[in-house]
């Protein structure tokens, strides 16, 4: 008994850890439980140009609406710090920028933004530690900022190659290695230095099949792409000094989600990996179990959820539910659990017309 007592402590520091960034600050850990946290959920609306703020409940994840702010623009991208500091949406070619209210999820624009830029965005990432941000463009390039962590202030390191029509942004949960899809064939992988400065990995890039969506997974071990042409996801073992990707081919699913599977998700526990289907002919939501990097649908291939337009997925940071939007005149947002096995309380949310993208933030109390 004593033994394992021991052991069951061990772990606990292990995933403790496991889940600081790298200057040592703990973003979440399992230690401080779900109720540690106020969860925050972010939806852009491609229509209405608007940006829809939600409060999630901590137990059931029920979302409740705080407001909506507009933007000037159709978004294509939105992401946050995962605990919860400042909010980046992207436009065609202007990035806005908004302070997290920690306690209400209200926002606040910040000093500076919006800003406008000579290309169009593609997609726009910030690191798990909160200190960088990375955008991908439509002309094949793809920038790296630091971020002011008292003001939300950005400013320019670095611009590599990301490929020719752009694609989505990953980032690994140790702020180590950022990743870039190529829409045509691509994936492209980057070592980010201290000093927020890109070097390109070994062997990048590497060849895929339409890579659309990209997403890493919790653990630091795996990285995620699917084929928006035949919906196949591929599995990516990640170098854990130098960020170098290697194909792990038996750990895939060929042609899993169908002609427009675009954007993925992968769960806080490391244990599930989500995507959407904007089609409107297959499901809406597909849900993979993630064991040892491969994937498997014994949970379920697909599930019913929203009317098969569904385009931004986003995870939540510390609890294993998953929230989408349902793009259509109907204007909803969609969560799921898939520990429940089913769409959470409450389920389908309104946000304004047209929902387009989504992210989520845990914010410690």
């Amino acid at each position: 008994m004593i033994q394992k007592n021991i052991l069951k402590l061990l772990l606990t520091i292990i995933i403790s850890i496991h889940l600081s960034c790298s200057n040592g600050e703990v973003l979440y850990s399992s230690m401080s439980g779900e109720a540690s946290y106020r969860y925050f959920v972010y939806v852009t609306n491609v229509t209405s140009n608007t940006v829809t703020a939600f409060e999630s409940e901590t137990s059931n994840g029920l979302l409740k609406s705080v407001g909506d702010y507009t933007i000037g623009g159709s978004a294509v991208s939105i992401t946050a710090a995962p605990n919860g500091e400042f909010l980046y949406i992207a436009t065609a070619a202007t990035l806005y920028g908004f302070r997290i209210d920690r306690t209400f999820g209200t926002l606040t624009t910040l000093s500076g933004f919006p800003t406008t830029y000579p290309t169009s965005f593609r997609s726009i990432k910030v690191s798990a530690n909160g200190e960088y941000l990375f955008t991908s463009n439509t002309v094949g390039s793809a920038v790296s900022y630091t971020i002011d962590r008292a003001t939300g202030a950005i400013n320019a390191k670095s611009t590599v190659t990301s490929g020719a029509s752009g694609g989505e942004v990953a980032v690994d949960p140790f702020s180590r290695f950022v990743y870039f899809v190529d829409n045509n064939s691509q994936v492209y992988s980057y070592k980010i230095n201290s000093d927020a400065t890109l070097s390109a990995a070994p062997g990048s890039p590497l060849n895929g099949t339409a890579p659309f969506g990209i997403a890493a997974g919790a653990d630091g071990q795996y990285v995620f792409t699917s084929s928006s042409g035949n919906g196949a996801i591929t599995v990516y073992s990640l170098n854990q000094s130098t960020g170098a990707l290697t194909v792990e081919a038996s750990k895939g699913l060929t042609a899993y989600g169908g002609a427009g599977t675009f954007h993925l998700a992968a769960s806080a526990s490391g244990k599930y990996l989500f995507a959407t289907n904007n089609t409107g002919v297959n499901k809406c939501l597909g849900v993979m179990d993630i064991s040892n990097g491969s994937l498997s649908h014994t949970l379920s291939s697909s599930f019913s959820i929203g009317n098969g337009t569904c385009e931004g997925i986003a995870a939540d940071p510390v609890r294993d539910f998953v929230f989408f939007a349902d793009n259509n005149a109907s204007g909803k947002v969609h969560g799921y659990s898939p520990i429940d096995r089913g769409a959470i309380f409450g389920n389908p949310f309104n946000a304004q017309v047209g929902p387009n993208r989504v992210t989520v933030v845990a914010i410690p109390k």
